[in-house]
């Protein structure tokens, strides 16, 4: 009778124990579903600022290359023009030399016929040779370039923190998810088996600790993204209001004007009606 009575209390217990399993694996499998929605939202607008992020970077960095085309386009130019500058002191050298022989002339036909020679060879090079206004205009041109595309460069660069944060919160929620996704699976085969207990218990427990491990790396992702951003979004944001700060002081609108009406009269000159 005694044998009897223990063996019907342990048959008791053993419903009982397994339906307070059953509601624990539920609550986990319940807890890590949520957690796992969330994780899902975290990645997907992670991903969403991420791309965000690279096409504003990308554009940042077309700026750059189309400024830094015409810098060396315009810097090319530049070299040509310069070698068609004749050298300082053979001019000088040759001005000297050529007042010697002015000055040697007797002949009242010789002066004028190397004078004449002299104008002719003033004119040629007059032809050929740059004007000093189109030399400055050139190396203004060159120097804003410069300035530009140095501004649009370090804009382009202030996105790769940004793009960095939000990658690694991407990667790091992906963590949390996949490690929900495997405690409900864990969790759930407990469930299935919860007749063998001690084994139920052991995939339940894993289950918990899949839940904690995914609940760390969630708070940890979320700390390091808040604290890193802000600093990267102010820089960013410095970097392009100093670029559009420099696009507006270097407005040459007025500058362009003056110069297409001065080759507007040259032209008129040159090519009278």
């Amino acid at each position: 009778m005694h044998i009897a009575h223990e063996s019907h209390e342990t048959s008791g217990a053993e419903p009982k124990r397994n339906r307070v399993l059953t509601q624990w694996i539920g609550f986990t499998t319940a807890t890590l579903s949520i957690l796992l929605a969330w994780c899902s939202a975290q990645v997907g607008i992670a991903r969403t600022e991420l791309i965000a992020s690279m096409v504003d970077e990308n554009g940042a960095n077309l700026r750059y290359q189309v400024a830094s085309n015409k810098y060396r386009l315009l810097q090319a130019h530049l070299q040509q023009l310069h070698a068609l500058l004749p050298e300082p002191e053979l001019m000088a050298q040759t001005e000297k030399e050529l007042k010697q022989l002015e000055g040697q002339l007797t002949s009242p036909d010789s002066i004028k016929l190397f004078k004449s020679l002299r104008l002719e060879g003033k004119r040629i090079l007059g032809s050929v040779m740059p004007s000093k206004d189109d030399m400055t205009s050139f190396a203004k041109m060159i120097r804003r370039y410069r300035q530009e595309a140095e501004s649009s460069r370090k804009w382009s660069e202030a996105y790769q923190p940004v793009i960095q944060i939000y990658s690694k919160t991407a990667a790091r929620m992906e963590n949390a998810q996949i490690l929900a996704e495997m405690g409900i699976v864990i969790s759930s085969i407990g469930l299935l088996i919860r007749g063998r207990f001690k084994t139920a218990c052991i995939l339940w427990v894993t289950g918990v600790i899949c839940f904690a491990f995914c609940i760390g790396i969630t708070l940890y992702a979320s700390y390091a993204k808040n604290h890193a951003l802000h600093p990267a979004e102010t820089l960013v944001h410095n970097r392009s209001s100093d670029y559009q700060q420099f696009m507006k002081d270097v407005d040459n609108t007025a500058e362009d004007e003056k110069l297409l009406r001065d080759i507007e009269s040259d032209i008129e000159k040159v090519y009278p009606q």
